[in-house]
């Protein structure tokens, strides 16, 4: 991804997945897992552009919402017990969705872009 890149918006996601080790409350409603931290990971899409990108997403958690970046540029999103969902500006007008599951330190999904652009990412917490 050349702009803000898609690669970006791959791992962003990071900032939109989906968590494992969730709890329950008492009320059946899972808590979501923490995704605070550094994240390193990859991201691949259709275009040429935007494949094997390499990402980096720095996240901070306010009990369900997430904000944070990914390569630099500003996104923001929410976790949901193990699932997390994000979505930042791929640049000239773009808007980039990430959704995903995290499982420990390792999270990863899907993203797509508001120009049909679409691939996967994953990433690990370093």
């Amino acid at each position: 991804m050349k702009r803000v890149g898609m690669a970006a918006a791959w791992a962003a996601a990071i900032v939109l997945g989906l968590f494992a080790g969730c709890e329950s409350s008492d009320d059946g409603a899972s808590s979501p897992v923490n995704v605070s931290g550094t994240w390193q990971g990859s991201s691949t899409g259709e275009d040429p552009a935007n494949r094997d990108a390499n990402i980096t997403l720095i996240l901070t958690q306010d009990g369900d919402r997430l904000a944070g970046t990914i390569d630099g540029v500003p996104l923001s999103g929410s976790v949901d017990g193990n699932r997390i969902a994000s979505s930042f500006s791929g640049g000239e007008g773009d808007v980039v969705t990430l959704e995903g599951t995290v499982a420990g330190n390792t999270m990863g999904g899907t993203w797509i872009s508001t120009t049909a652009e679409n691939g996967t990412w994953t990433a690990t917490r370093i």
